[in-house]
């Protein structure tokens, strides 16, 4: 439901009448109804929630029939109501209007280049000084995979060695053990 929908209207109208207020001013209905809608237009565009606005709808109106009840209006006071009325509306709509009429100043365009930032540019030392550590750092990760590789053969080499060494320790472990079951002592006792 919108502000300014039927059903929103309808729902303010009924709560204004249930204060009972209309009742002493019934014969005037007709410039009540007009101050209701000039409400409304009043607070159509405030960026406020529904319900704000529907309180602050009920709440001027309210105050509007009392301050009506307690006037004796001339005839030249009634029109002078409904003038306002219709000023205060028309006003409303006029600024509404002209809020989305007139067209925003455009900014005026620079066309001319635009300075060079100093901090912006890399000087071409820095460049050079970059492209060396990179490339130290490439040869030192050959360097890194060369060195490996060498452990790699070292190791390669002394588990070759290490094999050999196992192949002739076994070897010499079994002469031992051969040569020492061959020999038989004999021991007499007198």
């Amino acid at each position: 439901m919108t502000f300014i929908s039927q059903d929103n209207q309808n729902l303010l109208w009924e709560l204004i009448a249930e204060s009972g207020l209309l009742h002493t001013v019934s014969d005037r209905i007709p410039m009540i109804q007009q101050q209701f809608q000039s409400r409304l237009m009043k607070f159509q565009y405030e960026s406020i929630s529904l319900t704000e606005k529907n309180k602050s709808v009920i709440r001027d109106m309210v105050q509007y029939i009392k301050e009506f009840q307690a006037k004796k209006d001339t005839s030249e006071s009634l029109q002078q109501e409904r003038m306002n009325a219709l000023q205060e509306s028309m006003h409303v709509h006029e600024n509404h209007f002209k809020q989305y009429a007139l067209p925003k100043k455009v900014e005026e365009i620079d066309f001319s280049d635009p300075k060079p930032d100093v901090n912006s540019y890399t000087p071409i030392q820095q460049v050079l000084n970059s492209q060396q550590i990179e490339r130290n750092s490439d040869n030192k990760l050959d360097t890194l995979i060369h060195d490996i590789e060498t452990m790699k053969n070292s190791i390669s080499t002394i588990q070759e060695q290490v094999k050999q060494i196992h192949i002739l320790l076994t070897e010499k472990t079994t002469d031992i053990e051969t040569s020492s079951a061959s020999t038989i002592t004999f021991t007499t006792t007198t």
